[in-house]
C-alpha cells in the first residue's frame, strides 16, 4: 500500500503526495516522476507542491520538461508525437503571453536511450531574466534595511516614539528574511544558468567542428549544369571515337 494520500476523483482514484521543487530545479522533477512510474503511480497533473499520480503497473517513463515562451508549432508537435512523446500537462507561464511549462513522457524501450528536446536556450533566456530581476528585488530589501536601520537610530537617539521603533524593527526583520529568501533563490538559479549556457556553449562547439569537418556543397546551380553538359558531352563523344578505331583497322 502506498503512503501517498488519495482523494476520490470522477475518473478513479487519484493518489497525490507534496513535494516542493524550486523552479530552476526542472531536471529534479523528471527524476521524480521516473522514479514514481516505476513504482507504478503514473502523472497526471501538478497543482503547486500536490502532485497528482493514478495508480497502474509500473512502466518505463521518462519525463522532459520544456519551457517555451509561445506555443510550439502544430509541425513541432508532430515530431515529437513521431518521436513518442505524449503531452501529460501544461503549466501556464506567470504572464498571460508566455506558454509556460509542458511536462511530456516517453517510453524506454529495451536496449533504447533514452530521447531528448533541445530547450536549453529557451529555458537559459527564462532562468537569466528570473536571475535579473531576483537581484532588483534584493536591492529593493537592501533600501529598505537601510532605512529601517537610520530610522531605528534616529529614534534610539532621540528617546521617543517607541511604536515608530518597534514598527522599524519588525520591517527590518521581514526586509532581512526575505533578502535571505531571494538570495537563496538566486543561487540556485545561477547554478542552473551556468549550467544551460556551459551547453549551450559545447553546442556551438560542436556545431563549429561538424561544419568544418562537412564537404563544400557551395557550387553553384551553372556550374553544376556545366559539369552535366561536359559528362554528357564526354558520353556521345566516346562512342564515337570507338566506331571510328574499328573502321581504320
Amino acid at each position: 500500500m502506498t503512503h501517498l494520500k488519495t482523494r476520490k476523483e470522477i475518473d478513479g482514484e487519484i493518489f497525490y503526495e507534496k513535494k516542493s521543487f524550486f523552479v530552476s530545479e526542472y531536471d529534479k522533477v523528471e527524476s521524480y516522476l521516473e522514479s514514481k512510474s516505476q513504482m507504478g503511480y503514473h502523472y497526471v497533473k501538478n497543482k503547486g507542491k500536490k502532485y497528482f499520480f493514478r495508480e497502474g503497473k509500473p512502466e518505463n517513463y521518462y519525463y522532459t520538461l520544456l519551457y517555451y515562451q509561445y506555443d510550439p508549432e502544430a509541425s513541432q508537435w508532430k515530431e515529437w508525437e513521431q518521436d513518442g512523446w505524449k503531452l501529460m500537462y501544461q503549466l501556464p507561464g506567470k504572464k498571460n503571453h508566455e506558454a509556460g511549462w509542458f511536462i511530456l513522457r516517453n517510453t524506454l524501450g529495451f536496449g533504447e536511450y533514452k530521447k531528448t528536446i533541445d530547450n536549453d536556450l529557451e529555458k537559459y533566456n527564462l532562468f537569466k531574466k528570473q536571475a535579473n530581476s531576483y537581484r532588483s528585488t534584493m536591492f529593493l530589501y537592501f533600501i529598505i534595511m537601510a532605512i529601517c536601520s537610520v530610522t531605528i537610530f534616529m529614534i534610539l537617539k532621540i528617546s521617543g516614539f517607541l511604536e515608530a521603533l518597534i514598527s522599524s524593527i519588525v520591517i527590518l526583520v521581514i526586509a532581512l528574511i526575505l533578502f535571505f529568501v531571494y538570495a537563496y533563490h538566486l543561487v540556485v538559479i545561477k547554478k542552473t544558468v551556468k549550467r544551460l549556457k556551459t551547453r549551450l556553449r559545447l553546442k556551438e562547439k560542436e556545431d563549429f567542428i561538424r561544419s568544418q569537418n562537412e564537404p563544400d556543397y557551395s557550387q553553384t546551380l551553372q556550374e553544376l549544369d556545366t559539369d552535366w553538359n561536359t559528362m554528357e558531352q564526354s558520353e556521345r563523344v566516346e562512342p564515337e571515337k570507338r566506331r571510328r578505331r574499328k573502321k581504320m583497322e
